[in-house]
């Protein structure tokens, strides 16, 4: 695909996900709380805690249960975390590619 075919469906609308924070979600998950992955971004928990919400906004759904401090991913988080990976893995990917 060339830059000028956009699929049908994502014709004439713009991603109501925002990319950064999807990666706050996923270094959440991954480093197992905020406080972990705040200390590894050099951010405030709450600041993440903010990104996270955001994102739960724009998909409309929750992806974690919190209980006090502890996150766990709900079905949806889970299968966020699926795409998370792969999206992340192929950016990763394609940066490398690029700079060979």
């Amino acid at each position: 695909m060339n830059g000028s075919e956009i699929p049908n469906h994502l014709r004439g609308r713009e991603l109501g996900m925002n990319l950064k924070h999807l990666f706050y979600f996923w270094k959440t998950a991954r480093s197992g709380g905020v406080v972990k992955a705040g200390e590894a971004l050099h951010i405030t928990p709450q600041t993440i805690s903010g990104q996270i919400r955001l994102l739960e906004e724009s998909l409309d759904t929750q992806l974690f249960s919190r209980d006090g401090r502890s996150l766990e991913l709900t079905p949806a988080g889970r299968l966020a975390m699926e795409y998370a990976d792969e999206m992340f893995t192929l950016g990763a990917e394609l940066e490398q590619a690029l700079r060979h």
